[in-house]
């Protein structure tokens, strides 16, 4: 026989360098980074590419929440999707880049889930000097840059999702500019901010975008859009484009959903059996959990489908933490006689919207 479960929601906390350790991968092989790093000398106007690795040391999985660079010259090549749960002994990569416009000394602060690294390099010159245009005759008047207008590409947008914002104009620009374009995040209902919305090429909510003179719309990097993270909390993200004079906003909606799983897993303890479920739930209504367990032969266990109220538990978890709607969920099962006669477990959790359900787990 299957007791009630106790139920346990695991709050994801700041993550210490015992737990999380940053690594630079040079020619396949890692080397940890401490304190500070040297990139060293690299040419003006062009760029060096770094790719930097997080790793897990612990036995248990752990958050990788947060990452940020601030410094001139620095710049993220490549970002993961966060937050996302590292596996003990896993790792997850990104690049930062530096391209360094002067032959001067810069440095700047990467922070892994605010754990931060001083990186250091320098700009030499250039192994050829690169060819110089003709100067331009100046422009009798000075133009104004047109008034952008903010442009998503998805029609519908959801949680845990990566999509393309552009800027475009209704005619082509007269003159060179440049803008930037910022996000601003307000949830449906309570509980505080989401991390996770941002633009991945940043890592924060701004980004820089450049205007050609005679273009129709705005270059991020060389690109013709750039991607932003809705988050996994519904709410209102609310786009701000600046260009010389001009404001301009759009607001996109992130709707409420059904909980989506990210991951479960069954395991048997000296005292019954623990399931652990990690996911997230934009309407952060979670509710009503059901647990059914099954012997070996396939067969339910008893007493069938174990109904567990959580509507309490999540309510105070989502009004209080800085994860967005992110969750783990571990639920404790005590059983009473042989536990390793119980072979498989499916979970189902409830919300406003309706359930989502695990596949039948083993238990190992």
């Amino acid at each position: 026989m299957i007791r009630r479960a106790l139920l346990m929601i695991l709050a994801a906390c700041c993550l210490s360098r015992a737990e999380m350790r940053l690594f630079v991968v040079q020619e396949g092989t890692e080397q940890p980074v401490g304190e500070s790093f040297q990139l060293g000398a690299v040419p003006t106007g062009g760029h060096l590419d770094t790719t930097f690795r997080v790793r897990n040391l612990t036995p248990a999985a752990a958050w990788f929440q947060s990452l940020t660079l601030a410094g001139a010259g620095f710049s993220f090549a490549v970002l993961p999707r966060l937050p996302v749960v590292v596996g003990s002994g896993e790792a997850v990569d990104f690049t930062v880049r530096f391209a360094p416009l002067d032959l001067v000394a810069y440095s700047a602060y990467l922070s892994v889930n605010g754990v931060t690294t001083v990186l250091r390099g320098s700009g030499r010159k250039p192994d050829t000097p690169p060819p110089t245009d003709p100067p331009k005759p100046p422009d009798p008047v000075q133009a104004e840059p047109p008034k952008p207008q903010i442009v998503l590409e998805s029609t519908g947008l959801r949680g845990g999702q990566q999509a393309p914002v552009s800027i475009r104009f209704a005619s082509a620009s007269e003159i060179d500019a440049a803008g930037e374009l910022t996000i601003e995040f307000k949830p449906a209902g309570p509980g505080k901010d989401d991390p996770g919305v941002l633009f991945p090429a940043t890592g924060t909510r701004r980004i820089g975008f450049s205007v050609a003179k005679g273009a129709a719309a705005a270059s991020f990097s060389g690109r013709a859009s750039t991607e932003f993270q809705t988050g996994t909390t519904a709410g209102s993200i609310i786009f701000t484009a600046k260009l010389g004079p001009h404001r301009e906003q759009f607001t996109a909606t992130v709707p409420e959903g059904y909980v989506v799983i990210d991951s479960a897993r069954a395991a048997r303890s000296s005292s019954g059996v623990e399931v652990e479920v990690t996911g997230f739930d934009t309407s952060r209504s979670v509710s009503w959990l059901f647990f059914t367990f099954y012997d070996l032969a396939g067969g339910v266990v008893a007493p069938g489908a174990i109904q567990v109220d959580a509507a309490a538990a999540f309510r105070q978890y989502f009004e209080s933490t800085e994860l967005g709607s992110v969750f783990k969920l571990r639920a404790v099962f005590p059983v009473t006689g042989d536990a390793a006669r119980i072979g498989f477990v499916e979970a189902l959790l409830n919300n406003s919207l309706g359930s989502t359900q695990t596949r039948r787990l083993s238990i190992q």
